[in-house]
């Protein structure tokens, strides 16, 4: 059988009969083992909570130095996020919610916490919050994803949405928490949504896997805008299109002038054009590749320039300006 879980309870209490009887009902718990550490004032108590981190604090509001719901403001900072769970001679409704809103978890009248009640409460307060401390942590993580992250219950109601959702669905965090979210979720392969965003539709890659979200079954809820991938992926490909179309018309004009220049006995013209052919139909065609394979066609181009210059200088042919020489 493995050992029970130890949980560290600071006791604040200035009356020695009442701290004895509360820590006699959390020792003899049988289910859980609870090390009490005792202080009688507030001075005592932020000493014991400057020298180790505890689970719980239950805290009478009057003791020496301190009085009121003061008591509970002084203890709260030092406590680190411990649950604490106010005792008082008398409780009513409004004194409940006063003290659970100043920060207390709960609040109990003396005759319930020295009931055998009073192990189950602050077992039941210890899991309760650590519980909520995992999901602030995971909220922090979320928070932190560039993804779109929603958590939806089972029944198809949003539980959580985190800041970069607000931004890609438009909507304020109201507007989404108990809500539906709007799309078909089930655990599987990811699924293409369009999202409505200011006027414009913004193509998603959706992923929904299997999740518990404060112990309630749930779907954890990706969504990855790739609206500017898909259109990088449009313009690549346009680009594509057109570089292929213009490689089919280079290819054309070249084997018009070399099917002219062999009519016209010109193989020095004809053979030029061959090695530029071969790199135009190279798939791994680089722009110094296509350099080099120019280099012969500008050679013939350049001797045919000579040509016509030195015939135009013998006057054998017309100057650039159409005149005889």
């Amino acid at each position: 059988m493995g050992a029970m879980l130890t949980y560290g309870i600071l006791l604040v209490e200035d009356n020695p009969g009442d701290a004895d009887l509360l820590t006699e009902r959390l020792e003899d718990t049988p289910f859980v083992t609870f090390a009490v550490l005792r202080a009688t004032t507030v001075a005592q108590a932020l000493g014991v909570l400057a020298a180790r981190r505890v689970d719980a604090v239950i805290l009478d509001l009057h003791v020496p130095d301190s009085s009121g719901i003061e008591t509970l403001n002084r203890i709260r900072p030092a406590a680190d996020g411990a649950p604490i769970v106010v005792i008082s001679g008398a409780v009513d409704r409004s004194a409940r919610r006063f003290a659970i809103r100043q920060g207390a978890e709960d609040l109990m009248s003396k005759d319930d916490a020295n009931s055998p009640l009073l192990a189950h409460c602050m077992l039941y307060v210890i899991e309760r919050n650590r519980a909520r401390e995992q999901y602030r942590q995971t909220a922090r993580l979320l928070d932190a994803t560039p993804d779109a992250i929603l958590v939806v219950a089972r029944s198809g109601l949003v539980r959580y949405v985190n800041d970069a959702a607000l931004v890609l669905f438009n909507r304020r965090r109201d507007d989404f928490i108990d809500e539906r979210l709007g799309f078909s979720v089930r655990d599987g392969e990811p699924v293409e949504i369009t999202v409505a965003h200011s006027g414009d539709a913004r193509v998603c890659e959706m992923r929904v896997v299997q999740f518990e979200w404060m112990n309630e079954p749930a779907f954890l809820v990706s969504v990855r805008d790739l609206t500017e991938l898909k259109r990088a992926q449009l313009d690549a490909s346009a680009k594509q299109q057109l570089a292929e179309q213009r490689a089919v018309h280079v290819r054309r004009l070249l084997h018009e002038i070399a099917t002219r220049a062999g009519s016209a006995g010109l193989p020095d013209v004809e053979a030029a054009t061959v090695p530029i052919l071969e790199v135009c139909q190279d798939d791994a065609l680089t722009e110094q590749r296509l350099v080099e394979a120019m280099g012969p066609f500008e050679s013939v181009l350049r001797q045919m320039a000579h040509v016509r210059a030195c015939a135009q200088a013998a006057g054998l042919v017309p100057d650039p300006d159409g005149q005889p020489a």
